[in-house]
């Protein structure tokens, strides 16, 4: 037996695997053998039913069934055993290497991050290097960030620490910011739907969601709503909650690369290009401008799939949800509980998602700003 839960699009079935937390579209009679294999069908009768229903020869119909109920069997058998946790008791003990000691404020919260080495600390520091403070809060959070034989690791207070290989990064820094999240906003695990790869802007009434992969322009697009009269409620990190509205602040700084600095110069003079040969970053971050405090929550307008094209001047594209979902999947975290898919694909499919091709700054924001009607 198999657990899932789907939704129709049209003709399509977009399926939510429990267990794996993978999504399948399928159309009929795909979806149907599916349907009763993961009811715990004998793939005999099934194939004898679809022989039956669809009008198909018998081994063509045996050869169908096995080539879905194998495709299906293929993803759960590639998926690998997520990254650990080891009780108090197991844990190795501090570290005697100690490398650096920051504390940041956000609202009104402190943290305090012990970091063990040098990679940790050049990890996390430039996203809330703006927020540090000069004296040591003594009513904060403490995370140790250490690393354990080949694993990156991090506790929080004197909770089990968790552990990640290197291949796990994006894992491990993405339960950091969660476990930041919760304290700030008063959260549980439970209330977030997911987080998507992807910079969200508002007008303090609604969110307008950017995303694509690395070095696609959606830190760019958002600095320039930034600049323009807009508020940045996250870059590269957007957490969604279960309930609305769902869209909420994560104060990390704004990522910025060293190819898009030229780009964005005219509008944040402030920025000062890379020397390569005497630094090792290859990015710098910016603060979120004038925001002292968090900022409210609030549900999604849209999603925009960005590409800056110096060949396209200005062009918005509306898609359909269903043919661009597979790519907003890899762009994303969806919490693996029935109900934050449930959540998911009724949230996704209320949504109108475009795609943005721009070079012409003026037009993208000016286009950007009718988004928001």
């Amino acid at each position: 037996m198999i657990d899932f839960r789907f939704v129709t699009e049209g003709d399509t079935y977009v399926v939510w695997l429990a267990g794996i937390n993978r999504y399948l579209q399928l159309k009929e009679p795909a979806f149907r053998v599916f349907e009763l294999w993961a009811n715990g069908g004998d793939k005999t009768d099934i194939a004898k039913a679809c022989s039956s229903q669809y009008s198909l020869q018998e081994d063509e119909s045996i050869r169908f069934v096995e080539e879905i109920t194998g495709q299906v069997q293929l993803l759960f058998n590639s998926i690998l055993p997520g990254p650990g946790t080891q009780s108090a008791e197991s844990n190795p003990p501090q570290s005697p290497g100690y490398y650096s000691d920051h504390t940041y404020q956000i609202g009104n919260h402190f943290f305090r991050f012990v970091y063990r080495n040098e990679y940790l600390e050049e990890l996390f520091h430039p996203l809330f290097r703006h927020q540090e403070i000069s004296f040591k809060e003594q009513d904060c959070t403490c995370f140790e960030l250490f690393t354990c034989g080949n694993q990156d690791a991090f506790r929080v207070n004197d909770s089990p620490a968790r552990f990640y290989p290197p291949e796990e990064i994006d894992a491990f820094q993405g339960a950091v910011y969660m476990e930041i999240l919760n304290v700030i906003h008063g959260l549980k695990f439970t209330d977030w739907m997911g987080v998507l790869h992807a910079s969200a802007v508002t007008d303090g009434k609604s969110a307008v969601i950017f995303t694509a992969p690395s070095g696609s322009g959606k830190s760019s697009i958002a600095l320039l709503m930034m600049v323009n009269g807009f508020s940045i409620l996250s870059d590269d990190f957007v957490p969604i909650t279960m309930h609305e509205p769902e869209i909420y602040h994560f104060p990390g700084g704004i990522s910025v690369k060293a190819g898009a600095i030229p780009f964005l110069q005219e509008y944040l003079p402030q920025l000062i290009p890379i020397d390569h040969a005497g630094s090792k970053e290859t990015e710098i971050y910016l603060p979120h401008s004038g925001q002292t405090i968090l900022l409210s929550s609030v549900t999604a307008k849209a999603i925009v799939f960005v590409n800056y094209n110096p060949e396209a001047e200005y062009e918005l594209k509306r898609e359909s949800n269903l043919e661009v979902m597979n790519h907003l999947i890899k762009q994303s975290w969806i919490a693996g509980t029935p109900e934050a898919a449930e959540r998911f694909l009724a949230w996704y499919f209320k949504l109108p998602v475009y795609t943005l091709s721009y070079s012409d700054n003026r037009k993208a924001v000016e286009g950007m700003r009718e988004l928001f009607g």
